[in-house]
């Protein structure tokens, strides 16, 4: 077997800088949306949060499928990505331009304001993810800068809103805010692609255009189909149950979100490398690409396992710290929901095989499915449990995605390794949960501490961790 370190450690220095770049991004985001919560009051907050819901479908269709696909198109072929480029970028523009309109043209038009106006307003965000070039900074494995333009616009973004959002009549302002903020951090990256990143072409070249597009196309329909799982248990249970059940379980749906989206960027961190490491590879299970993907397999269950595990434990703990007393009936589902990240974190892995073998189609229909199976679920669900049951109706879509991306990834060349590389991390998870079970610290920080350590200990004892001198410790599960 060949040693793929040298890809492994590619992959985790770009993760680590675009995983912190979406940490800090994430972090000062929802901190600004509790301001705005507080600011806006119920009603006007609302109002943004409906037209953001809305504007998530309309943002999948201005990306198209790129910022999952691009990564791969410019790490397979860097000497010609130049060519395609420019094209794709002012085609996306093109089909922005007509969401921007179909956008705008609703919300001056409807009666019910300022929600029409807010929405209106929030369509000219499109432009900056028509826009962006984050996709050819990953594949080109320049993910510090995308770290630094997400930041810095989300900081720019939060500025704007605590200069201009003070009560409910500044709603307005919300969207001028993103607009401004997002549209920085498009400009940032395209400002910092290299002189011969981008040739000079017609502004659309169709035949550069369609063959992408076309590759791209199932990725924007897996998004679109994803949004639709994302929403259809909130609007299941809104329409069986009160707003209070909504509020509660959103509250621990968003610790989950945020994992999720952690686990969204790891799989595009590894996206070019993996593709850049199956160039040269004869066969795939005698290649660096399957090395790499095995090992970043066991990688994301070694950190997925212990935070199940551990979130489940500390489900009260933590839902008071972040929310509140008041929350309290939040817990019991964030102990069902937190159950669902080892699936989701290993089939961003999964799905990133996926896409370096060509077959997004796969990813589509998977999601189409899930979408089907969810919906079923809740209907059947939600009525008689209520959040318990969209709870679980989440935990089932994710374990059914994640085994049907398994499948697939397995007959597309890319087989796990079986239980030789999970059972450390499972092994020290045990321990770490038995300890937590038994010691019961009164403090959420000393039990994050304790099990910290326990976990690493044990970890390390049974070999999945090792230290040399010199060197920064290294994961060998």
């Amino acid at each position: 077997m060949r040693d793929a370190q040298p890809f492994v450690q590619t992959v985790t220095r770009n993760f680590l800088k675009l995983g912190l770049g979406e940490l800090i991004a994430r972090v000062i985001g929802f901190l600004t949306v509790i301001y705005i919560a507080r600011r806006l009051e119920v009603e006007a907050y609302g109002v943004v949060g409906f037209a953001q819901a809305v504007l998530l479908y309309f943002a999948g269709l201005a990306d198209f499928g790129i910022e999952a696909l691009g990564p791969r198109e410019i790490a397979n072929k860097p000497d010609r990505a130049q060519h395609f480029i420019l094209p794709i970028l002012a085609a996306r523009l093109l089909i922005t331009v007509g969401l921007v309109l179909v956008l705008v043209l609703v919300g001056l038009s409807v009666p019910q304001q300022p929600e029409g106006l807010v929405l209106a307003l929030f369509a000219f965000t499109l432009f900056a993810v028509s826009g962006s070039t984050r996709w050819i900074h990953v594949g080109l494995e320049q993910t510090g800068r995308v770290a630094v333009a997400r930041t810095v616009g989300e900081v720019i973004r939060a500025l704007v809103i605590l200069l201009l959002v003070h009560e409910a009549a500044d709603v307005v302002n919300v969207p001028l805010a993103h607009i401004v903020g997002e549209t920085l951090a498009a400009v940032l990256l395209i400002a910092w692609l290299r002189p011969n990143s981008v040739a000079l072409r017609p502004p659309i070249d169709w035949s550069v255009v369609k063959p992408i597009f076309r590759r791209s196309w199932p990725l924007a329909a897996s998004t679109l189909l994803g949004l639709l799982i994302y929403n259809a248990d909130l609007i299941f249970l809104r329409y069986f149950r009160d707003a209070a059940d909504v509020g509660y379980y959103l509250a621990a749906f968003t610790l989950i979100n945020l994992i999720g989206n952690l686990g969204t960027t790891y799989g595009l961190s590894l996206l070019p490398t993996l593709t850049r490491a199956g160039q040269t590879d004869s066969h795939p299970t005698e290649s660096h690409q399957y090395d790499l993907f095995q090992t970043a397999m066991a990688h994301v269950a070694a950190v997925a396992l212990p935070l199940a595990a551990g979130g489940y434990l500390l489900s009260a703990d933590i839902i008071g710290l972040f929310f509140g007393a008041s929350y309290a009936s939040s817990a019991p589902v964030l102990q069902i929901l937190i159950l669902s990240i080892p699936f989701l974190l290993l089939r961003s892995v999964l799905q990133a095989a996926l896409i370096t073998a060509k077959r997004q189609d796969r990813i589509m229909w998977i999601t189409f499915w899930a979408a089907a199976l969810n919906i079923a679920l809740n209907l059947l669900i939600i009525p008689r449990y209520g959040m318990t049951g969209a709870a679980l109706t989440t935990v089932a879509t994710e374990i059914i995605r994640m085994v049907l991306n398994h499948v697939y990834a397995t007959a597309s060349g890319f087989p796990t390794a079986g239980f030789r590389r999970y059972w450390r991390s499972g092994t020290a998870t045990l321990a770490m949960a038995g300890v937590l079970w038994m010691a019961a610290p009164a403090s959420l920080w000393i039990s994050l501490l304790l099990g910290g350590v326990v976990y690493v200990l044990a970890l390390t004892g049974l070999g999945g961790i090792r230290f040399a001198k010199g060197a920064l410790p290294a994961l060998t599960v």
